[in-house]
């Protein structure tokens, strides 16, 4: 017996079957995907934001003082009175300080913020030498001015 479809129309059906098999498998890995991340956060006790509250703000800072990029001391005494931020970055830190080092230089620049004092602080002083590091390559290291 021969069959009455056309090669065209057997394609037709063939391909038409395929479709929902893709669709699935791609509903399937997007489902593993969420439920992974889910599981990741749910194992790690993460706590949302907005449900943290008001954290108490710990014991007064003790005096401190550190050297700027120039040499010169930066006592806490200079910060009294003053709104400012503090983050401690090493320059050899790959990805994630840079990162940070970039969302700060962007805060610092910004117009709105402009009472605000930066203190970046290295957690690596024998190895982070600011100043060297902008000679050497400006554009690995972000710097804002004192």
């Amino acid at each position: 017996m021969r069959s009455n479809q056309s090669p065209q129309s057997r394609e037709t059906i063939s391909q038409g079957s395929v479709t929902p098999l893709v669709l699935s498998a791609l509903t399937l890995c997007i489902a593993c995907y969420f439920g992974f991340r889910w599981w990741q956060i749910e194992s790690r006790g993460w706590t949302p934001v907005d449900s943290i509250g008001v954290l108490d703000s710990g014991p007064p800072l003790r005096d401190f003082e550190v050297t700027e990029r120039e040499g010169v001391p930066l006592r806490s005494q200079e910060l009294r009175g003053k709104v400012w931020v503090a983050s401690f970055f090493f320059t050899g830190c790959p990805g994630a300080c840079a990162q940070l080092n970039q969302r700060i230089k962007d805060l610092h620049n910004d117009g709105a913020l402009q009472d605000v004092t930066w203190v970046s602080i290295t957690c690596d002083p024998e190895n982070d030498k600011v100043g060297e590091a902008l000679l050497t390559n400006p554009m690995r290291t972000t710097a804002c001015q004192r």
